[in-house]
């Protein structure tokens, strides 16, 4: 994770190279070098090393270069690596789950089901969360049904006994609850 002081150190480095970018000509390499040497000592407090350490390899290589084209190159990689970081933050503020969903829906049925069980809600209530914030494929919480009346639902178990049976719509990112049935209604249903 980018710490907040490391994030105002990469604004910086990129207000840094855009300046660079607008001064790119030959008469200004003292001017190119003094920016760069900046973009060093900001890495040098930076907490996540391993990314300064990049971000100095490129700016070292500048330092070593009048070629205002590999300079152009350099520039283009700083910013890269801070772009990647940039998206890796992103995807790590994104939380991941094995089902996609925008929408939940109870039907009639669920409803009626809930009240029937209601010394059970709180634990289906904690169960659909946990089916729809799960982060992989869990056979206790995502089991396809593949044969008999309930084929095609995914069904979790509320207890010993209890099932959720539910469907989930890919396409549409949704989730219909739709009935809590027995374990013996569940296993009448496969034969």
């Amino acid at each position: 994770m980018v710490s907040e002081k490391d994030k105002e150190i990469l604004e910086s480095i990129k207000v840094d190279v855009s300046v660079i970018r607008s001064k790119l000509e030959p008469s200004k390499i003292r001017f190119i070098y003094k920016y760069v040497s900046d973009i060093i000592i900001g890495c040098d407090r930076m907490n996540d090393q391993k990314l300064a350490k990049k971000i100095k390899s490129e700016a070292a290589s500048i330092m070593s270069t009048q070629d205002l084209e590999e300079i152009g190159k350099y520039l283009d990689g700083i910013i890269i690596l801070i772009s990647d970081a940039d998206n890796i933050e992103e995807e790590k503020g994104k939380k991941h789950t094995f089902l996609d969903v925008k929408k939940t829906e109870e039907s009639d049925r669920f409803k009626d089901d809930i009240k029937t069980y209601s010394s059970w809600e709180d634990n289906t209530r904690k169960l659909q969360q946990k089916i729809l914030t799960w982060p992989d494929f869990e056979k206790n919480l995502h089991q396809r049904i593949t044969s008999g009346k309930w084929e095609g639902y995914l069904h979790a178990r509320i207890s010993g006994n209890l099932r959720l049976m539910y469907i989930y719509d890919s396409e549409e990112k949704s989730v219909l609850w739709d009935a809590i049935i027995t374990k013996n209604e569940f296993d009448k249903s496969r034969r």
